[in-house]
C-alpha cells in the first residue's frame, strides 16, 4: 500500500510539473470563467482541487490496471494531505 502511494504521489507531482511546464494550469486558471459549467469554473480557481483530481484520476488508473481494492479509496486523501504538507 506504501508504495503504491509512492507511485501515485510521484505520478502526480510529475503531472503537475508537466502541466505547469506547458501552461496548461495558467490556461485553465485564465479561461476557467469561460466555460458554462460553474464545477469547472470552481476547479480552474484552487490549485489544490485540481492536483486532488488529479491524483484521484491517477489512482482510478492505477486501479484499473491492478485491480482495484477498497484501499485505493483513501490513496487520493493521502496523496493531497502529503503534498499540502510537502508545500510548505
Amino acid at each position: 500500500m506504501i508504495e503504491l502511494i509512492l507511485i501515485i504521489l510521484g505520478l502526480n507531482a510529475f503531472l503537475e510539473a508537466l502541466l505547469d511546464k506547458w501552461g496548461i494550469w495558467d490556461y485553465l486558471h485564465e479561461n476557467g470563467h469561460k466555460t458554462p459549467s460553474r464545477l469547472i469554473y470552481e476547479l480552474s480557481q484552487c490549485r489544490f482541487c485540481l492536483t486532488f483530481w488529479t491524483g484521484v484520476l491517477l489512482t482510478g488508473i492505477v486501479s484499473l490496471i491492478s485491480g482495484p481494492e477498497l484501499q485505493h479509496l483513501v490513496i487520493p486523501l493521502v496523496i493531497a494531505g502529503l503534498r499540502k504538507i510537502f508545500e510548505r
